[in-house]
């Protein structure tokens, strides 16, 4: 009698310890967070992809809206047509894990909301005690570049607490207010190290606790790729190289077959660019002449440091960050120097950016719109 008991203790003592456990193997895993702000119970988008109300992320009720006007280049109504409006400083906390490196995307959709000029949106965004965006005004930002609607991703470095607070503040500005359509937290392996800086071989960047913003992500010779054929399962948005060549000499596009095999290094395939149905690649000719006018905008945010700041003399490499394996690489930013100095008309789409000599100052003047000017 007593030998039966001891084991029945014995076997339930097994099963709770497995339980508490399995439960906290579970727990243990880095999950994915898709917000859709201002949502009373999320919804589903025109990819599938499941959103989840922010209420329990937030403490507090506050006011939410709905777009009047839905721009036909949204396809789906989640996760942009609805928004969480701030007219005070307010955080969300959302869980994360230790030491893991995180995407953080956040989704404006500066349309027309009841009751609010969305002219007057002006605020910050602060994420574990980094400011991503100060100042910032979706509205100016959207008209720029011609697009209806922004997702701005940054890639955080791991932290060593479980909670990650997002903090929006309005601007101290009559009638200001911040608003978001989205938020989403995706876990990604952490790919950065330390490498010694292009002309200064005895300077290291240490990007391990680097907090960086994603600028462009594009599929070389190949079509858009929407987040749920991405790798992984990490969502990443991959857009068509097209818009952002210039020069008579393009290069040759070509799509391989399926022998064809990319190396990625020491990249792993959850997080390597997607390869299936997507190996496509750019031959360049002889006399170069693939070039990407994004570069423009980091050398017009470079030229404005460069005035800012003390020191910063050299008129190439000292300043200008163009970097790569090409031996050509400084001579290249020689050639781009001049050229910005004299005057580039550069075309994305419908949208021309006309840089005049002397109209640097002004065009790098909102440095909110500076670095995303010619974002996809």
């Amino acid at each position: 009698m007593h030998s039966n008991i001891h084991a029945l203790l014995s076997l339930a003592c097994f099963a709770l310890v497995f339980n508490a456990l399995y439960v906290s193997g579970i727990g243990s895993q880095p999950r994915s967070l898709s917000l859709s702000c201002g949502s009373e119970n999320g919804g589903t988008d025109g990819d599938g992809r499941k959103w989840e109300s922010d209420v329990k992320y937030i403490a507090g009720n506050y006011p939410h809206a709905r777009a009047q006007y839905q721009d036909s280049s949204i396809v789906s109504e989640v996760p942009y047509m609805d928004a969480r409006i701030f007219i005070s400083e307010v955080t969300y906390n959302l869980p994360i894990m230790l030491k893991t490196r995180y995407w953080l995307r956040l989704y404006f959709y500066p349309s027309e909301y009841s009751g609010l000029n969305i002219t007057n949106s002006y605020f910050s965004v602060v994420a574990g005690g980094v400011t991503l965006l100060n100042n910032f005004s979706a509205s100016i930002t959207a008209q720029a570049l011609t697009q209806a609607y922004l997702i701005k991703e940054y890639s955080l470095a791991p932290m060593n607490h479980q909670i990650l607070n997002v903090t929006f503040k309005p601007a101290d500005r009559p009638d200001a207010f911040a608003f978001i359509n989205a938020i989403e937290l995706v876990p990604m392996t952490d790919l950065f190290g330390s490498g010694t800086m292009v002309g200064f071989s005895d300077q290291n960047f240490d990007a391990v606790s680097a907090n960086l913003e994603t600028m462009y992500r594009l599929n070389v010779a190949g079509q858009y790729i929407s987040p749920t054929k991405d790798s992984g399962n990490l969502t990443r948005t991959w857009y068509n190289d097209a818009p952002y060549l210039f020069g008579a000499a393009t290069g040759v596009n070509l799509q391989t077959n399926e022998s064809f095999k990319v190396q990625y290094g020491e990249l792993t395939e959850s997080v390597a660019p997607p390869d299936k149905d997507h190996k496509t690649l750019t031959i360049v000719g002889t006399a170069g002449g693939v070039g990407f006018f994004f570069v423009a905008a980091a050398c017009i945010a470079a030229y404005r440091r460069k005035k800012i700041i003390p020191g910063f003399d050299s008129h190439t490499s000292s300043w200008l960050p163009v970097y790569g394996n090409s031996h050509t690489a400084i001579s290249a930013s020689e050639a781009i120097v001049k050229r910005l100095q004299n005057q580039m008309t550069l075309w994305k789409s419908s949208l021309r950016l006309s840089i005049q000599k002397g109209d640097e100052d002004n065009i790098a003047g909102n440095s909110s719109a500076t670095r995303d000017q010619l974002r996809p």
